[in-house]
């Protein structure tokens, strides 16, 4: 019987390892821990802060800015395939992921500033950017601000005010000091933060997102006529952006470059459910016209 137990057991530890050997072969398989990965992590001091970033592949550069109360890992399903087509440099904005905000300042404006200065420390011509949610409220901003280092901009789940939200519960009530600090929907974002450089910092470092959310005119009129260069929105068509918000956002943009994808039965959250979707969406955008 126990030859019989350890026969069984050896064929299925081969049989395993040959399905993760096959799934890693197809890309299906990835062991990377992204947005703590020991061989690619690096850090710049920007504007006063230490700001973290991963680098992926070769190839034109592609800067991934993440979601409001996320890190790069939100583009754990991504980073692989685009890094196939692309150099992936994957960042975590001030006071976010493993970056700092020592100086307790936080702003679209000043995320914006800190991703510009990072593309010139990396003596980069120009990118293309691709933000979700506030990371792409971010390259709103910059393809307004910076255009000569920002080739196309992909903005997911973004919107350019609060109004174009359907509703601020969450700031309205979530994010209140004595929710966060007592509240157990708060429990893994605070442990998550441990691997920040200031983990104590976490309760400030809400106060001052729900700040942000709740009072700045994220992008104004004027900010989207400076706009020139090819933008795509992609929303769900479940999302927490109101319709017709994505809609007047995609009437400002350029006529001749603006793109519009909206994925079908989503929320808010597209790299999450639609990777591979969101993935060829994507590459099938930003590569160079024929």
């Amino acid at each position: 019987m126990n030859l019989l137990i350890k026969s069984n057991m050896k064929q299925f530890i081969l049989i395993f390892t040959i399905i993760l050997f096959v799934q890693k072969l197809h890309g299906q398989y990835d062991s990377t821990i992204y947005g703590q990965n020991a061989k690619t992590r690096k850090y710049a001091n920007i504007n006063g802060e230490r700001i973290y970033y991963e680098i992926y592949g070769k190839g034109f550069p592609l800067v991934l800015l993440h979601g409001g109360l996320g890190s790069i890992s939100e583009f754990k399903n991504n980073i692989s395939d685009l890094a196939k087509e692309f150099q992936v440099i994957a960042i975590d904005s001030r006071g976010y992921g493993r970056s700092t905000n020592m100086n307790d300042t936080l702003s679209y404006s000043v995320m914006a500033s800190d991703v510009y200065n990072l593309i010139n420390y990396l003596k980069l011509d120009s990118v293309d950017i691709v933000g979700f949610s506030d990371g792409g409220i971010i390259g709103f901003h910059l393809a307004s601000k910076y255009p000569s280092k920002v080739r196309k901009v992909i903005a997911s789940g973004a919107n350019y005010s609060i109004e174009g939200l359907k509703s601020t519960w969450f700031q309205d009530t979530m994010m209140l000091r004595e929710k966060v600090l007592h509240d157990g929907f708060w429990k893994r974002f605070r442990e998550a933060y441990k691997s920040n450089p200031n983990p104590d910092k976490f309760d400030i470092h809400i106060q001052m997102i729900r700040k942000m959310w709740i009072t700045e005119p994220y992008l104004s009129k004027e900010y989207f006529d400076k706009i020139s260069k090819p933008v795509l929105l992609i929303f769900g068509d479940r999302d927490v952006i109101k319709m017709n918000h994505i809609l007047e956002m995609y009437e400002q943009l350029p006529e001749k470059t603006r793109q519009l994808c909206i994925f079908p039965n989503t929320s808010h959250f597209t790299f999450k459910e639609r990777p591979n979707e969101i993935d060829r969406v994507i590459i099938e955008f930003l590569k160079p016209s024929k």
